[in-house]
């Protein structure tokens, strides 16, 4: 990939890079025992989160090895449905766009006992200096391991 340019991923080309599954809590639900909706974040964040540690690229690494970081600046959420205390969720973590300083990144959430998509989470993160005052490239060995992975799905 050339790091002056940005690839658009569309919804056929969509590629799936992680899955995480979570079992609902007491602690993630409202007074009705239905996920509170800003917990879908959280669970994108945390599988997020995961898949960046197994590709060799945590937050930790980021910081302290790279003097970056790749908060969030853009959210959109669809709430499709509600998971219950209990239930089993999944999130696919998909990547959708890719560009020299920032990641356009889905997950898809699953309430795995009704087979139902409860919730659509896009997150657009941009990359910045370690004390979030500028904007910087995203990592050449980032860059080159995302691609690495969409090439084998």
């Amino acid at each position: 990939m050339n790091m002056n340019d940005s690839y658009v991923y569309g919804e056929s080309l969509l590629k799936e890079v992680y899955k995480q599954r979570y079992r609902i809590a007491l602690s993630d639900t409202d007074y009705l025992r239905v996920t509170y909706f800003a917990n879908y974040l959280k669970f994108a964040e945390k599988a997020w989160m995961e898949f960046l540690s197994n590709i060799g690229f945590s937050y930790a690494k980021l910081i302290h090895e790279y003097k970056i970081f790749i908060p969030a600046v853009e959210v959109n959420e669809k709430i499709l449905s509600s998971a219950k205390i209990d239930d089993v969720i999944e999130v696919s973590i998909f990547i959708e766009e890719l560009g020299r300083t920032y990641i356009r990144y889905n997950a898809k959430i699953w309430d795995l006992r009704l087979n139902k998509l409860v919730s659509e989470i896009s997150i657009r993160a941009v990359c910045t200096d370690d004390k979030l005052e500028s904007v910087k490239k995203i990592p050449k060995e980032f860059i080159e391991k995302i691609e690495a992975i969409l090439k084998e799905k």
